[in-house]
């Protein structure tokens, strides 16, 4: 089963980070992620193949508190100087904890995932084209200046299932920490 383990965002943070992601929308050309489907990963796994009840009962075990992430603005990821990917980075020292929570039980159960090291981030925009990348810096940068640093809650972590369609990617959420 394709799923991941991810940061929840609370609604009205949702709509903040969809009115940041706005100024974009003319100089590039890409998959602007919909506010239903933002979120931040932390563990992807392709083909999950864990006891998901194992899984279940660990998150119900694990005490979680809603805890707030300091958004520090927006930068991207690049593949041959090409921006692929616009994002949303941030800092918190809570979320270690709980990272590493996660990481020791998957590696316990031996549940395979994407061992990519973690980047804390919001994917907001899958980038297809940038006609003018140094437009595309200083809008950046602007953005930067003008909107950040800010700071959202986290309400919780949860686990998904993800199918993918025609249309794009449909997220199902199975259950989260603390049983939330």
């Amino acid at each position: 089963m394709r799923s991941f383990i991810a940061l929840d965002l609370k609604e009205d943070n949702k709509k903040s980070i969809l009115n940041y992601v706005s100024g974009f929308r003319g100089i590039l050309v890409g998959k602007f992620i919909p506010e239903s489907q933002l979120h931040s990963t932390l563990f992807f796994f392709e083909d999950f193949k864990g006891n998901l009840n194992d899984l279940k009962a660990f998150f119900k075990e694990v005490a979680f508190s809603p805890f707030d992430l300091e958004i520090t603005g927006f930068d991207y990821f690049s593949f041959k100087d090409n921006p692929t990917i616009l994002f949303l980075k941030y800092k918190t020292q809570r979320l270690y904890d709980y990272y590493k929570h996660l990481k020791d039980f998957l590696d316990r159960y031996k549940i395979s995932y994407d061992k990519k090291p973690f980047k804390e981030h919001i994917t907001v925009c899958r980038i297809k084209k940038v006609d003018d990348l140094d437009l595309f810096r200083r809008r950046i940068l602007s953005a930067n200046e003008t909107f950040f640093p800010v700071t959202i809650t986290v309400p919780s972590i949860s686990f998904y299932r993800s199918k993918l369609m025609s249309s794009g990617p449909v997220y199902e959420k199975l259950f989260s920490l603390g049983g939330v």
